[in-house]
């Protein structure tokens, strides 16, 4: 190897910001962003591997690379290939290097361990047996990605479209590793031969109906002691909190945000007003926007983060404002309860049957926490709802989680989880 190729590759790692670490493994995978990141030819990329290892670590085995050829024109500001594929969804764009055929879409999803989606004609998914995943059972480790083949519906497709699929489902078991590229917003699976099987771009972000509190404002948490940032997606309108002031304004079912409003509240300090201005301008400002399991990220030019949220239903709940009516039957709750609850963003409030009542809630997540609960105008019950109702009031102080969909809210405690539905 020449100089002038020493000092190339040197220049190339000194451009990148490329640390070559002390395994091989690890070298390897830097030396493949070397080379994607500086486009040179695929011919040397296992000498720039060897030469990365070579020159900065001295005594490392030496070991042939497969070649993982860039597309023409394809993005060089690779992200790490080590991201975690579980919780995210993506579209296929190409099969094999070709566009899909119009009008047809492909789709598929990681979740913990298994894969699902869609063919373009049939939905493909995951199997278990003695509890654990058979088909469409997959295996991430670093950039080395293994799918098993998957199970399939058998609806009858037209010619085309069968073709696509069958081609689609034959490359699933062929996947050797994976490169997610452009700041998350391509995704490529590879075969053992370096070749693009498939490429695929992040479906659209699932918004409707979700709540949300903020983690992370341009890497930073939100102001210690203060009520964090907090975001609502309901029928098509957004509404929030940016730590000081209201927020208002719309999306798209592409993800495009888009505020129109805020309240002028003065906010108490210069940091909490500082953290306003960044939540706004993430939201102005995301030129991605991605769900991935129970994570919301604003994403900027790049990928770059710009805002971090985690999924709160107590916060779509509270916007929606219904009633919920306990399902509970039989036993000791009769037919015919006459137990509400309503959400509000810190208190729930409702009927035991013969009183309403009130009580403080913490909520984080999925996980709640219900003080004592206090009775409104109380009077006397007769005995068996007076016996009712205690018994909910102290299920109350005992919940855990809560379990919500658009028509159903479930409060699980350790003895029972208290079912209920709108009317």
């Amino acid at each position: 190897m020449n100089e002038d190729f020493e000092d190339q590759l040197r220049l190339a790692i000194r451009h990148d910001d490329v640390e070559i670490a002390a395994d091989t493994d690890a070298a390897i995978r830097n030396g493949r962003q070397i080379v994607r990141g500086r486009r040179i030819g695929w011919g040397v990329a296992a000498c720039a591997v060897v030469a990365a290892a070579a020159l900065l670590l001295p005594g490392l085995a030496q070991r042939g690379v497969p070649g993982v050829p860039v597309e023409p024109g394809a993005t060089t500001s690779a992200s790490p290939a080590s991201g975690v594929l579980a919780g995210t969804e993506w579209n296929a764009v190409k099969l094999e290097g070709a566009a899909l055929r119009p009008g047809t879409s492909i789709t598929l999803r990681f979740g913990d361990g298994w894969v699902d989606g869609f063919g373009g004609c049939n939905d493909f998914g995951y199997t278990t047996a003695d509890g654990k995943i058979t088909a469409g059972a997959y295996h991430q480790d670093g950039d080395r990605l293994s799918i098993a083949p998957v199970a399939t519906t058998t609806k009858g497709c037209a010619n085309g479209v069968s073709d696509q699929e069958g081609r689609f489902l034959q490359a699933i078991p062929r996947v050797d590793h994976f490169l997610v590229s452009s700041g998350g917003l391509v995704l490529q699976l590879f075969g053992a031969d370096g070749g693009i099987l498939v490429q695929f771009e992040p479906a659209a972000p699932k918004l409707e109906r979700t709540g949300w509190t903020v983690t992370a404002i341009k890497g930073a948490p939100p102001v210690p002691g203060t009520r964090p940032p907090s975001l609502v997606f309901l029928n098509g309108s957004l509404s929030g909190y940016d730590g000081c002031n209201a927020i208002t304004g719309h999306f798209s079912a592409a993800g495009a945000i888009t505020v129109t409003a805020t309240t002028f509240k003065l906010c108490s300090d210069a940091a909490i007003s500082t953290q306003a201005d960044n939540v706004k301008a993430a939201l102005e400002g995301a030129s991605r926007v991605m769900v991935q399991g129970d994570e919301l990220s604003l994403l900027g030019r790049a990928g770059t983060p710009l805002l971090k949220a985690t999924s709160d239903p107590a916060r779509v709940l509270a916007a929606e404002g219904a009633t919920w009516h306990l399902d509970n039957k039989g036993g000791d709750w009769g037919n015919d309860t006459g137990i509400t609850i309503r959400v509000n963003d810190a208190t729930l409030s409702g009927k035991t049957g013969c009183a309403e009542y009130t009580a403080d809630f913490q909520h984080a997540g999925d996980t709640w926490t219900i003080a004592e609960p206090t009775l409104q105008n109380p009077h006397p019950c007769p005995n068996t709802v007076s016996a009712r109702s205690e018994r909910f009031l102290g299920l109350l102080q005992k919940v855990t989680a809560v379990q919500a969909t658009e028509d159903q809210l479930r409060l699980v405690t350790p003895d029972q989880t208290l079912s209920f539905s709108r009317k």
